[in-house]
């Protein structure tokens, strides 16, 4: 019986017609679900983009179960290569580890934790901006998005030497412009204004470790997606959130709230937002890649910022204080960061990467003490920790599971 659908496949991959291959189930302009081409040696490369199609959860779906039997059960031998489940290895995987290498990947992993204190330092400037100059949050989201979106794109066209084949393929389909306006207003403009909310509301600290609630509805979601009970350390990772957000809000009691209602209304928006932040652009960036993908995001969000909020009506003073405060984070503190934290990714891997950049919440919170005399009890602090904790539970399992790929 063949396959006559599948549901659902959230990968893809081009086909070389002139070399013998053939793409089946298409997804996309030129990109399919799956794809099969010959072999030298006389065998058949058969590629399912997505693997999650053959899981248990999802074989019984539409064609799944059709195309598994008629894809790998041809030979009695099978080579299975999940690419879904490897990181990409790093040199300190390899037996013969040469004596520079140690200092240079400290060095990689240096930049990581720059990108991760510039975001911190970003958001303190922006509370910096909006509590003693004024300026709305509506502005300064702009700014940091439109401005960090040219100089984003400037790197990529930089980095390529021009508009590469990849780039090309992403400006020239219609389906990647809708998704590219989706994923600019309900993730990147949405997660900046809230965040920028959250940050007015309460300060720097606390805003971006509630906003960092966003990568636990992500575990959630993950798992509601995919069919399946959460894994123990997601567990533990949900429960360390949940306690460290009620310790932070309440320092324990269950009749009193310390940190006001919009606050929380706004922490509570800016994870959600984090979240479809971090899901909607999954698509372009697995075909695409995350530089080309975030840069022409950025830009659109920030002309969408710019003309809903009608940034124009708005009055700056240019003192010195507020140019350093707006150097830092825009330039600084979202396009030097991000492009910092990709060349890391990049280098040293993207669970090790991510694990590094937990970090910002920890730097939000350090720096609007020191600038901002934002003051914090014992009980805030242990709070944030957990927070903190859970998202370093997730990025420590997932770093030990691709190790245990690789090895």
């Amino acid at each position: 019986v063949a396959a006559e659908a599948l549901q659902g496949s959230q990968g893809s991959v081009s086909v070389d017609k002139g070399a013998g291959a053939v793409g089946c189930f298409p997804v996309d302009e030129g990109r399919f679900a799956y794809a099969t081409a010959p072999l030298r040696g006389g065998g058949r490369l058969r590629v399912v983009a997505d693997a999650d199609l053959m899981t248990n959860a999802d074989l019984a779906q539409a064609g799944h179960a059709a195309l598994a039997i008629r894809a790998l059960g041809h030979h009695e031998q099978l080579l299975w290569f999940d690419a879904s489940q490897l990181s990409p290895p790093s040199v300190w995987d390899t037996p013969a580890l040469p004596p520079w290498m140690p200092p240079l990947m400290l060095q990689l992993g240096l930049v990581t934790v720059v990108a991760a204190l510039c975001w911190g330092a970003s958001g303190v400037s922006a509370d910096y901006l909006m509590e003693h100059h004024g300026i709305d949050l509506t502005l300064i989201s702009f700014f940091r998005m439109f401005v960090s979106g040219i100089l984003a794109l400037v790197y990529v066209l930089a980095r390529s030497r021009g508009v590469s084949a990849r780039h090309r393929e992403l400006v020239s389909a219609p389906r990647n412009w809708r998704d590219l306006v989706i994923y600019a207003v309900f993730g990147l403009a949405a997660c900046q204004i809230t965040y920028m909310g959250v940050i007015r509301a309460s300060n720097a600290g606390t805003g971006t470790v509630l906003e960092y609630l966003g990568l636990i509805l992500i575990v959630v979601w993950v798992c509601l997606t995919h069919r399946r009970w959460p894994r123990a350390s997601e567990v533990i990772a949900i429960v360390l959130a949940v306690t460290g957000t009620f310790l932070l809000c309440t320092h324990g009691s269950l009749d009193s709230l310390v940190i006001t209602p919009i606050t929380l209304a706004w922490g509570a928006v800016a994870a959600l937002t984090l979240a479809t932040y971090t899901l909607l652009p999954a698509r372009l960036i697995a075909a695409y890649g995350a530089d080309v993908v975030v840069a022409y995001g950025l830009l659109i969000a920030g002309a969408c910022v710019g003309l809903v909020g009608r940034v124009w009506r708005f009055h700056i003073t240019w003192t010195p204080d507020v140019v350093l405060a707006m150097l830092i984070t825009v330039v600084l503190g979202t396009a030097v960061a991000s492009t910092a934290f990709l060349w890391g990714v990049d280098r040293i891997g993207p669970v090790k990467a991510s694990l590094i950049g937990s970090l910002e919440p920890i730097a939000a919170t350090a720096f609007s003490a020191l600038v901002m005399g934002s003051s914090y009890t014992g009980i805030d602090i242990v709070g944030m920790a957990l927070i903190v904790g859970a998202v370093v539970t997730i990025s420590v399992v997932d770093l030990l599971r691709a190790r245990r790929v690789t090895q």
